[in-house]
């Protein structure tokens, strides 16, 4: 089982933390939206984003961009296009030496 982290808590990214969990790996899903965080962590579900959808065991999500980067060596990135070059930009100082 590895840690992945995926960045970018909207449909797309928490539809790939699903794929990615149940192939077996642990799922840190990074969400910029409080209510997103509270509700992957209590409900197992993403209302906002994905309703109707029950999320499998082994997914955490958090609101912190430093942890979720450090957390993992494989890394995804799933937020907006118009979002890619600040997220990518902040959370690159916390990004693990060789992280992919």
């Amino acid at each position: 089982m590895e840690r992945i982290s995926i960045i970018g808590g909207g449909a797309f990214g928490t539809a790939m933390a699903c794929v990615v969990a149940r192939s077996g790996n642990e799922v840190l899903l990074w969400a910029r939206e409080p209510e997103v965080v509270a509700s992957v962590n209590t409900d197992r579900a993403n209302p906002h984003f994905l309703p109707d959808t029950r999320l499998v065991p082994g997914i955490r999500a958090t609101q912190d961009l430093e942890e979720a980067a450090s957390a993992s060596e494989l890394v995804l990135m799933v937020v907006p296009a118009q979002h890619v070059r600040s997220v990518a930009g902040l959370m690159r100082p916390a990004l693990r030496r060789g992280a992919i």
